[in-house]
């Protein structure tokens, strides 16, 4: 168990501070083999060392991915084992019994097939059991990082925008989100000030901003609209709500039919984080 404070390695799995004062949060063997180590470098996978702010569904992105990491690192172990296993068999065969004996281990080869296939059916890891994670590393650091945004907390201008007026970097596009939450995604990683847009949610989330929108609208006629929304009914309905008769409306949104082809997705849990939580745009928009 390795402190990811100062990076000692205990020796004892029931200790539960480190010679450093770091409390220790998890244990692997009753946190279904997370540390405190592992979970600090989700967080920071999640949130580019600490540069992006980033929501739960980035999160459990970063742990899928940290997961097949892991397992292939495993399957590249054992396939190696089982490959220098084989060779030796394959030679000692052949010197036994001849060149039938050669042939014939080379039925031996379906053991690397069976590690493939075994390792193609493994399950992502359980959403339901990273929230759980996530609730115990809140509970034991007073609430966890920073850069994890939990809810929404636009509903007044921010103090510490760097631009000194907020709307000096010029619109050029309005963005329309379906979630609130994902409106603090963009705009406190800037990419408001980027693309030089007007980021608000369907449900006129921060209002301050809608109020803005609505002034530009009315005296720029051929301002473009983007739409991002999941690939959910409500989602695929936000186009259709959102109507603006004149107005150049671009839909960002993926739909249901994108996910079938998205072989990486077909497994439940990824399925259903990315129909809900977008996290499939992320690595596209940062």
């Amino acid at each position: 168990m390795k402190c990811p404070e100062c990076g000692v390695e205990q020796k004892k799995d029931v200790e539960r501070r480190c010679r450093c004062g770091y409390q220790f949060i998890f244990h692997a063997r009753n946190a279904q083999g997370m540390t405190d180590a592992k979970f600090f470098n989700l967080l920071r996978r999640a949130g580019g060392n600490g540069q992006f702010y980033f929501s739960f569904p980035q999160l459990y992105s970063a742990w899928c991915q940290q997961d097949a990491e892991e397992r292939i690192y495993l399957l590249r172990k054992k396939l190696a084992g089982v490959g220098v296993f084989l060779l030796t068999l394959c030679i000692f065969f052949f010197l036994l019994f001849g060149w039938i004996g050669g042939v014939l281990s080379l039925i031996l080869l379906v053991g690397p097939w069976l590690l493939i296939r075994q390792y193609r059916r493994q399950l992502p890891p359980d959403l339901g059991t990273l929230k759980i994670l996530l609730k115990q590393w809140q509970a034991g650091h007073g609430g966890g990082d920073e850069m994890l945004l939990i809810r929404p907390s636009l509903h007044e201008p921010p103090l510490d925008f760097s631009e000194k007026d907020l709307f000096d970097y010029g619109v050029e596009r309005i963005i329309i989100v379906e979630r609130p939450l994902l409106v603090d995604l963009l705009v406190k990683n800037g990419f408001h000030a980027d693309q030089n847009a007007l980021i608000f949610s369907r449900d006129g989330y921060p209002a301050y901003i809608v109020q803005r929108a609505q002034e530009i609208l009315k005296e720029r006629s051929l301002l473009p609209i983007y739409l991002l929304h999941d690939a959910s009914e409500t989602g695929m309905a936000m186009s259709e709500k959102n109507k603006l008769s004149g107005r150049t409306v671009i839909d960002l949104g993926i739909r249901p039919e994108h996910l079938e082809k998205m072989h990486f997705s077909m497994h439940c849990n990824c399925r259903e984080t990315a129909i809900r939580h977008h996290w499939i745009f992320f690595p596209i928009l940062f």
